[in-house]
């Protein structure tokens, strides 16, 4: 008997144990939401998992995207904010400082260090569109017809004159004088071509406080000479797919004198033969202040010889027509009406033997103007080459 007593409380332990491991870890969601005991299970358990396998990540801040440009403060913020209203403003606005050209009289310092440090926002620029396979496709396999027009390219500026060595100063087409050092004339004597003025015989024509003498330094330029060479590039490839045979003036690493770049505009540079080129297309990019693309205006006397009777239309005709085609087919706006007539005087216009068009695309100096012109590039250069063809198909 005392046996089988012994033996039925040992089946009730039994029994009684089983039924606790059942309500540990066999609980309906009820149960494990009412049972503190099946809580805390769970909480140790999820717990030595993290601590296993997934160690906790500091707690991360949310970092800003880059700065939008209109939160950068520039020193001109008025004149920005006045200028990016709108692409036209009125002809009575009152005028920035001229436009800097190749062809001021004083020296010119560059903003390069304010510049290097902002980096324009994306949303500033405009991607370059891709031509459908379908048109390209049709593009190349058309053979390009050359429709017999020449067409002279000149990226503005250069390689600056303290890199050069005294030939490079003459190989470029530059004159030493005593008293006045490296440079050269802006003009040539009246009705002639090639024959400098060396300060007498001819129009007289200077900006002012200027002189017939153009000294060698006020071509210098930062930033400039690349985005100017890279857009004339890129012109010049347009127009050659367009049938347009070009000249440029200068290679990357050059920078010869307006005398010796007016060469282009003659077969062979052969100054012996008459000059076949249908216009010079000079490319510029402004500074001082404002924003906006325009073209500079001639005005009054050139005595330079044989020009035609239509120089001076000519040129701000097609000066004109390339400036409207880069402001409606890319992002850069208009400088206030698009013209400037405050330099007609420039060495470029009293020198050449064919019509010229002098571009100034945009303000370098400005960090809206400076994002287009290196983003935009192509669509600048094709921009040029479609205001050509507009003018000359008319």
């Amino acid at each position: 008997m005392k046996n089988i007593i012994n033996l039925f409380f040992c089946t009730l332990l039994v029994v009684n144990m089983l039924g606790g491991c059942s309500r540990e870890f066999v609980s309906s969601d009820s149960d494990t939401e009412n049972s503190p005991h099946s809580v805390v299970q769970e909480n140790h358990t999820a717990k030595t998992l993290s601590d296993l396998l997934l160690p906790e990540s500091p707690s991360q801040e949310i970092m800003p995207d880059d700065l939008p440009l209109s939160e950068i403060q520039f020193s001109d913020s008025e004149e920005l904010s006045r200028d990016t209203t709108t692409n036209d403003t009125p002809s009575d606005t009152v005028l920035p400082e001229p436009p800097s050209s190749e062809y001021e009289e004083s020296y010119y310092e560059s903003s390069n260090q304010t510049m290097t440090d902002i980096s324009p926002s994306p949303e500033v620029s405009s991607p370059v569109p891709e031509e459908s396979p379908e048109k390209t496709t049709t593009q190349d396999s058309l053979p390009v017809v050359p429709n017999g027009k020449i067409i002279v390219i000149d990226p503005g500026h250069g390689k600056s004159s303290s890199l050069m060595s005294e030939q490079e100063k003459n190989d470029f087409g530059y004159t030493y004088v005593q008293g006045k050092g490296w440079g050269e004339w802006r003009h040539f004597k009246s009705g002639t071509m090639w024959e400098d003025c060396e300060g007498y015989g001819c129009s007289g024509r200077t900006p002012e406080n200027g002189s017939c003498w153009y000294p060698i330094g006020a071509s210098n330029r930062a930033t400039e000479p690349d985005l100017n060479y890279n857009n004339a590039v890129n012109a010049k490839k347009y127009l050659e797919q367009l049938g347009y045979t070009v000249r440029i003036t200068r290679g990357p690493e050059d920078s010869p004198s307006i005398t010796q770049r007016i060469r282009k505009c003659y077969p062979n540079d052969d100054i012996s033969l008459e000059p076949d080129a249908s216009a010079y297309v000079c490319i510029h990019s402004n500074a001082g202040g404002g924003r906006g693309s325009c073209y500079i205006s001639l005005s009054g006397l050139y005595d330079q010889g044989d020009i035609p009777e239509n120089y001076v239309e000519v040129g701000n005709a097609l000066g004109k027509s390339i400036n409207d085609c880069i402001t409606q087919k890319t992002s850069m706006p208009k400088w206030s009406s698009g013209e400037y007539t405050g330099y007609p005087e420039l060495v470029l216009f009293c020198k050449s033997p064919v019509p010229v068009a002098y571009l100034e695309i945009g303000f370098y100096d400005n960090a809206f103007d400076l994002n287009i012109l290196q983003q935009e590039s192509d669509s600048i250069g094709k921009a040029i080459a479609e205001g050509i063809d507009a003018y000359f198909n008319r």
